[in-house]
C-alpha cells in the first residue's frame, strides 16, 4: 500500500508534533525540579531551610516536596520535623530521608528510624533513617529499636 505525498506530510507532521510534545513535557526550565522521585539535594552547596547550616552530611539529609512541587531541604531529620511544626507544608506533601547506609533518599513513610546519643547528627537530634530495620546493627542497635515515621516525628517533636 502506498500513500500519497500529501498524506505522508500530514502523518509526518502529526508524528513530529506528538514526539515533540512528549519531549517538551520532560524538559525542565532553569530553577525547576523534577516532581517525581526523590528530591535532588546539592550536598555542600545549599543550606538547611530550618537552621541555615550547609547541608554537608549525606547520611542525615532530608527533604519534603509539597503538592505544588516546591521543595524544602534539610541537614537533619530533626530540622525537617521542626520546620513542619512551624510551617505546615500541607496535604499531598511527600517526605524524604537519607538512608544511613546507602545515603540515598527514600520515602520517610517506608523508612525505619533509630534514636540514640551515639548517633551524631548535624544538629544533634540523634536520629538516623534506615531503608530496612535489619540495618540497625550498622548503628550498634537491634532491629527492634527501629520505629516508624509517625513515631519518629513524635519523638523529635517531644525533644523540641
Amino acid at each position: 500500500m502506498t500513500i500519497g505525498r500529501r498524506k505522508f506530510i500530514i502523518l509526518a507532521t502529526a508524528g513530529t508534533l506528538i514526539a515533540g510534545g512528549t519531549a517538551i513535557g520532560t524538559v525542565l526550565l532553569p530553577g525547576e525540579r523534577e516532581r517525581n522521585g526523590p528530591p535532588s539535594i546539592r550536598i555542600g552547596a545549599e543550606q538547611c531551610e530550618y537552621c541555615g547550616m550547609v547541608i554537608s552530611d549525606t547520611r542525615f539529609a532530608a527533604a519534603w516536596r509539597e503538592a505544588s512541587g516546591h521543595e524544602q531541604h534539610f541537614d537533619d531529620i530533626g530540622c525537617m520535623v521542626n520546620a513542619a511544626r512551624h510551617r505546615d507544608p500541607g496535604a499531598g506533601t511527600s517526605w524524604w530521608v537519607a538512608d544511613y547506609r546507602s545515603q540515598s533518599l527514600i520515602e520517610a513513610s517506608t523508612a525505619r528510624f533509630l534514636f540514640g546519643n551515639s548517633i551524631k547528627t548535624p544538629m544533634d537530634y540523634g536520629v538516623a533513617a534506615l531503608a530496612r530495620s535489619e540495618d540497625a546493627t550498622t548503628l550498634g542497635q537491634s532491629a527492634a529499636a527501629a520505629v516508624s515515621w509517625d513515631e519518629a516525628r513524635q519523638r523529635v517533636e517531644r525533644k523540641g
